[in-house]
């Protein structure tokens, strides 16, 4: 081989290993960037989502609405934010705007910590009066997570009030078996008195 090609084949084979660095380097440097920017927004979403607690703390709620806003802009998927912008929303009657940030919430996780947000949602139609949809929300609350007092007692709750009292006294005494020390479980079955034969 002459000298010639062989200095042609070590600038080939540099061009090679630079082109096979760079398209190794280059992702990895974009992947960096793109972490960095996802971290950056989940921060700036953390303080704005603080922010909001303390504005609703001193009772400034239209402050921390907006605050609570600014935390979903930076990171849709982050549910804190979404929860308590919902809860103020719901405690102001505005249900439907409530649930909406919920839905969101109900198609990112997929686990049992799904549970929780049905029962969240079940929690906010009952109060809308939704008695029918409180039911399929919480009944599916419970469907992920079996041990879920709180989405037992709401859901006896919602039965009672669309006319089942029976099945209404039968998950109110699973939820006092879920949780024994809850004393409004008691009482709401104490209310219903003894089922008649």
């Amino acid at each position: 081989m002459t000298p010639m090609a062989r200095t042609e084949i070590v600038r080939f084979t540099r061009r090679v290993l630079i082109v096979a660095c760079a398209t190794v380097l280059i992702p990895a440097g974009l992947q960096f960037r793109v972490a960095l920017e996802a971290a950056r927004r989940e921060r700036a979403a953390a303080l704005a989502y603080d922010q909001g607690l303390i504005l609703r703390l001193a009772g400034r709620p239209d402050e921390a609405a907006q605050a609570f806003e600014r935390a979903i802009a930076l990171v849709p998927e982050a549910p804190a934010p979404r929860r308590s912008l919902a809860e103020m929303l719901a405690r102001s009657g505005r249900i439907d705007a409530a649930l909406a940030l919920y839905r969101p919430l109900l198609q990112v996780y997929p686990h049992a910590f799904d549970a929780a947000l049905y029962r969240e949602v079940g929690m906010i139609e009952m109060r809308g009066m939704r008695f029918e949809h409180a039911r399929r929300d919480l009944q599916r609350a419970l469907e992920l997570d079996p041990t879920d007092w709180q989405a037992a007692y709401y859901l006896g709750h919602a039965l009672l009030r669309l006319g089942d009292p029976g099945a209404a006294r039968a998950t109110w005494k699973r939820a006092a078996v879920l949780n024994p020390q809850f004393r409004p479980v008691h009482a709401q079955l104490r209310r219903l008195g003894r089922p008649t034969p």
